[in-house]
């Protein structure tokens, strides 16, 4: 599917919510009542947008997942019809002398997919109306595999009755320790601040085409998993806790083959990054001589980022091959505007109206351009003396580091945090052989000290040691009994480079 590769592709699609019901929050108390009962953090809501919410037992236990949505400073809920009166009534138990009340609508609810939307489903952008549609409409199989892959709770699937919510996709975005108070924060509090969920949603892509179901779900006799669902070339999976390893191959019982990705399968851009993003494919398709569609990507990628330079000179560039010299000029002058230092502005500037016949303006032009290239040149020799300065100052830090982490190794030679921190120093002095020596004595005294694999792996690895990959492999192991995920991902990403 194209929504992998590029979820730009999406241009404007429509998917009615038919199973959901919408119920409007009035009352002065709204916000400060919601937050008090769910996950998330409702002060945080912004008009056209939505958050996920996820309604807890006592005990940490889900109740109900659905959608809080403001529009026009109006919260609605927005939940699965199963769902709505159990958690109506359940929210209407607290209620004491709080100003809140609900009321349903009749309404359609539909989620737009466009490149501009304000809000996020599924990890694309999309605006969210009552009873109005925008494109085409998507199939529900579509939607099925935007939610799954792109991080989205689905109750029943992704998130269940009475699971703990801590084992769920929800923990991804709809739960805020930080907001205060909420039932069930306790345990969900205490479950995190440990080793985070047993189980947890990931995907894992099918490296063979034996199928997984969930009888088939065992390694070497032990039932590491258990299945949600599938689509295309990836099994979405709750899986244990030690093999949740980005990259990390799985070959199960049953020879399916796989390997571990982490939810959502395409990453969350802000305004900003979908830009770039939006402006590079603008480039590949100039690049296979698409200009229409590249012009048109070009545009998007400046309306979401107003002051992006390389988009005005790349489709200046794109109008002066078509000889469209007025419009190439005018994007050059919005060029310089937004880019006061830019060589290029005035250099394509100058071309485009030499190509005009306005000789005289060309040559100011031009002139422009070179006192530009002279004041780059003196910038670029000031940049190069506010580096060096950095890097006298980087060294002096490591020299006070290295002093700290001696005085204490006199004190105690076998103090685990001294000794990685001075192998971490002799590591970026490029003192591969020294980093080794005092990291396999910091295992020797703490063999679970997960980050000094790490870093041993690092060192083994710039010295070419065939013993880098089962330093790795252990290591893996290791970070991933003790939960510690962040170091494990990041040796499997070196120990997948090697093999």
């Amino acid at each position: 599917m194209d929504l992998l590769d590029n979820p730009f592709s999406y241009h404007h699609k429509f998917y009615p919510l038919k199973d959901y019901d919408v119920v409007k929050c009035a009352g002065e108390d709204v916000i400060r009542f919601l937050n008090g009962q769910l996950t998330n953090d409702v002060t945080l809501l912004r008009n056209d947008t939505f958050q996920g919410q996820v309604r807890l037992d006592r005990s940490g236990k889900a109740k109900a997942f659905f959608y809080l949505y403001k529009k026009q400073d109006i919260i609605y809920i927005i939940v699965d019809s199963s769902l709505k009166t159990d958690l109506i009534e359940d929210l209407d138990k607290f209620i004491i002398m709080d100003d809140i009340s609900f009321e349903e609508i009749r309404e359609k609810v539909v989620l737009n997919f466009h490149h501009q939307g304000k809000s996020f489903f599924g990890s694309l952008p999309c605006d969210l109306s009552f009873d109005s549609e925008v494109g085409d409409e998507l199939y529900d199989n579509d939607f099925k595999m935007i939610s799954l892959l792109g991080g989205e709770p689905i109750w029943g699937k992704t998130i269940l009755s009475d699971q703990l919510v801590t084992d769920t996709v929800a923990m991804l975005d709809c739960v805020s320790l930080s907001k205060g108070c909420f039932l069930g924060q306790e345990t969900v509090s205490k479950i995190e601040s440990r080793r985070g969920g047993a189980y947890f949603p990931v995907v894992l892509e099918k490296l063979n085409q034996e199928s997984l179901e969930q009888n088939s779900l065992n390694l070497n006799g032990d039932r590491i998993a258990k299945y949600i669902d599938s689509y295309g070339d990836y099994d979405v999976v709750f899986l244990k806790r030690e093999y949740r390893v980005v990259g990390k191959e799985l070959v199960f019982d049953n020879d399916a083959k796989r390997r571990v990705s982490y939810i959502p399968v395409w990453k969350k851009l802000d305004f900003a990054e979908r830009a770039v993003a939006l402006y590079e494919k603008g480039a590949e398709l100039f690049q296979t001589n698409k200009e229409e569609l590249a012009i048109d990507f070009m545009k998007e990628s400046i309306s979401l980022k107003p002051d992006f330079a390389d988009a005005y000179e790349s489709l200046g560039v794109i109008y002066g091959r078509n000889e469209d010299y007025g419009k190439a000029i005018e994007l050059m002058d919005q060029l310089a505007e937004v880019d006061p230092d830019s060589v290029m502005a005035h250099t394509n500037k100058s071309l485009y109206l030499m190509k005009q016949g306005r000789i005289e303006e060309a040559e100011e032009e031009k002139a422009q351009a070179t006192l530009k290239t002279f004041a780059m040149y003196g910038k670029e020799a000031k940049d190069k003396k506010a580096l060096e300065k950095q890097k006298k100052q980087e060294e002096a830090d490591l020299l006070r580091r290295e002093q700290m982490f001696k005085q204490v190794l006199e004190i105690d030679s076998e103090d685990a945090l001294a000794g990685y921190g001075l192998a971490d120093i002799e590591l970026h002095r490029n003192n591969y052989e020294r980093a080794v020596e005092l990291l396999e004595k910091v295992l020797e005294s703490n063999p679970k000290y997960s980050v000094a694999y790490l870093l041993l792996g690092k060192a083994l690895v710039k010295l070419g040691n065939d013993n880098a990959k089962d330093i790795l492999s252990k290591g893996i192991e290791i970070a991933s009994k003790n939960g510690d995920l962040m170091p494990a991902n990041s040796m499997q990403e070196i120990l997948n480079r090697l093999t």
